[in-house]
């Protein structure tokens, strides 16, 4: 089956030449057919005039034109090639060559007609459908003058002194049939050359075809392939023509197009992981609000169903018909801001662009500067509340016995010694968090430092009727700071019984396990709830916001701890419930791992 552009040229092709084919032999055929009409007719006519004068001139000699027709009746048929009646003047039928049907009236009809326009002198000439023959038949009917003939005129007619000189009329006929015969045969010659020629043309038209649809159908294909997203093809059209040179182009865009997928790709991956490992959440929705394209950190912050809320859907509506950008904040369990801007080209608004940032961490540090400032502003001012009330009471004479001088003086000793601590705290704890504290890891007993430590606060605790318990354990060397572990253990310590109520237990261990020493500090105190552990270690945290005052603490030490473990390697776990006490246990690298593994 012939398809696509080789059919169409082909068919094209062939139709052409068919045309021409038709057209040239329709021309031939009449040229012919003409030429052979026109011939024969001329013959006819030739014949009927020679035949004529011969009558004439035989009637005169016989007398009569009925003697003239008898005389050469048999020699008629010779001289005259073609069937012929013989009329005489009045009508009657002299001679004939053809049958004619018994009761035909020679008078009556158009026949009669031309016989009667005959006698007047008229040569005439008809080419018609006759019922004796049952054809079409040309006729040529020759007026007989007695007085022999004139030339011929160009009208058909001849010229006469004296119409009544015709004495008959001679009627020569020749079937069409006759006449086209040799038309058949040169019809069924152009039919073969019509079909040689179709078939020519069709061969000729395949080969031309293929020879350009060819080139034609790889390049269409090769365009296909590239619209696939194929450009590894390559096209070899061995040619000198412009398709050649066509197929050099298209091989010189693919490869050019290739390389601009290529990059256009490898930046496009690289924008994606871009937005895959960007902290924020990103989202984009079209007109139609429907979520086109998001990253990782937005299912991880929120969701793709937290934009079914209404206040979002609303400012998301509002930016994309106003196109001012619009900054959101929710906070519900976690503080997120929704940052949603119109996204648009040079004539069409594409969609909304959201970026999602979950402000829960900022905000709490925010929170907690403005804590810390204002702890730090808490805790300097109540011991210097104090020391500048007892200097006033001194330097305005107000107190006057020794034994109020005195106590005026121990308040102002305490609490310069607590402004001392607190100035020492942030210190450390300034130096610790900026890693600028001197730290001299060594190998260490742990065991007669834990000894001591507890000995000293023991006393302490006694005074609150509070008890320690420590059964001395043999631990594997530390690895630490002999200094800052013995600050860590009082940090824990001193805690320990400032919320411990009276008559109650504290009790010290310590093991070795994992590689890690675990050395712990339980109270029987009034413990924590799960909201306030994770912020314990925060500077200036305090469980109990009621409590203050510089001999309750800086709310430093915990602080400072956390820091002390981590610069050890180590790190801090707690376990507490509300009202039933607390455990803080600190992990200490060893210093010979392997004994434990051993």
């Amino acid at each position: 089956m012939l398809k696509g552009i080789s059919g169409k040229i082909i068919v094209l092709f062939v139709s052409l030449t068919a045309f021409s084919v038709l057209i040239a032999g329709g021309v031939m055929v009449y040229l012919f057919s003409d030429s052979l009409y026109s011939g024969e007719k001329n013959k006819m006519i030739s014949c009927a005039e020679d035949f004529a004068r011969l009558i004439s001139v035989t009637a005169e000699e016989k007398g009569t034109l009925e003697n003239a027709a008898a005389s050469l009746k048999e020699s008629a048929a010779e001289i005259i090639p073609y069937d012929f009646w013989l009329f005489e003047s009045d009508g009657r039928l002299l001679a004939k060559t053809h049958p004619c049907p018994t009761g035909i009236s020679l008078f009556g009809g158009e026949k009669s007609l031309q016989i009667q326009n005959a006698l007047t002198g008229k040569t005439i000439i008809s080419n018609e459908f006759s019922d004796l023959f049952d054809e079409n038949t040309l006729s040529v009917l020759m007026p007989i003058d007695k007085n022999n003939f004139n030339p011929k005129d160009f009208s058909g007619s001849y010229s006469q002194k004296d119409v009544t000189g015709i004495i008959g009329v001679i009627i020569l006929h020749v079937p069409v049939s006759e006449l086209t015969a040799p038309l058949a045969g040169a019809l069924w010659i152009m039919a073969g050359i019509f079909i040689f020629c179709i078939v020519l043309s069709l061969l000729i038209g395949y080969f031309f075809s293929k020879k350009f649809t060819r080139p034609l159908s790889e390049m269409r294909e090769f365009a296909a392939q590239m619209t696939r997203g194929n450009f590894s093809e390559r096209l070899e059209i061995r040619d000198s023509s412009e398709l050649a040179d066509l197929s050099v182009s298209l091989n010189t865009l693919s490869a050019t197009t290739d390389r601009a997928f290529t990059k256009l790709e490898n930046e496009q991956a690289k924008l994606n992981n871009i937005i895959d490992n960007i902290s924020d959440g990103l989202a984009f929705f079209n007109t139609d609000m429907r979520l086109i394209k998001y990253n990782s950190a937005l299912l991880r912050i929120c969701g793709d169903d937290y934009f079914q809320k209404t206040e979002i859907r609303e400012a998301m509506l509002e930016v994309l018909q106003l196109g001012e950008s619009k900054t959101l904040v929710i906070e519900e369990k976690y503080i997120l801001k929704f940052m949603i801007s119109r996204i648009q080209t040079k004539n069409e608004v594409e969609g909304v662009l959201v970026i999602v940032s979950d402000i829960s961490e900022s905000e709490r540090l925010n929170r907690m500067r403005n804590e810390f400032v204002a702890n730090v502003s808490h805790e300097f001012r109540t011991p210097l509340t104090i020391i500048r009330a007892s200097t006033e009471a001194l330097l305005d004479g107000v107190v006057t016995d020794e034994e109020s001088r005195m106590d005026c003086y121990e308040k102002i000793e305490t609490e310069t010694t607590a402004l001392e601590r607190l100035v020492k705290d942030l210190l450390d704890t300034s130096k610790l968090r900026a890693g600028k504290m001197p730290m001299h890891l060594e190998e260490m007993e742990a065991e007669p430092l834990i000894e001591k430590i507890v000995e000293n606060m023991r006393m302490i605790a006694e005074e609150k009727n509070i008890h320690i318990n420590y059964t001395p354990t043999v631990l594997p060397p530390l690895m630490a700071d002999y200094d800052r572990l013995r600050q860590l253990l009082i940090i824990f310590l001193d805690n320990a019984i400032k919320f411990t109520p009276e008559s109650g237990t504290i009790t010290v261990s310590a093991y070795a396990k994992d590689n890690m020493a675990y050395l712990c500090v339980t109270d029987t105190g009034v413990g924590m709830s799960e909201e306030d552990i994770p912020y314990i270690f925060e500077r200036f945290y305090k469980v109990d916001k009621a409590r203050g005052g510089s001999k309750t603490g800086t709310g430093l030490g915990l602080a400072i701890a956390w820091q002390i473990a981590e610069l050890h390697g180590g790190t801090i776990f707690v376990e507490s419930k509300l009202g039933k006490g607390t455990t803080f246990k600190t992990l200490i690298p060893l210093a010979h791992p392997e004994i434990l593994e051993d």
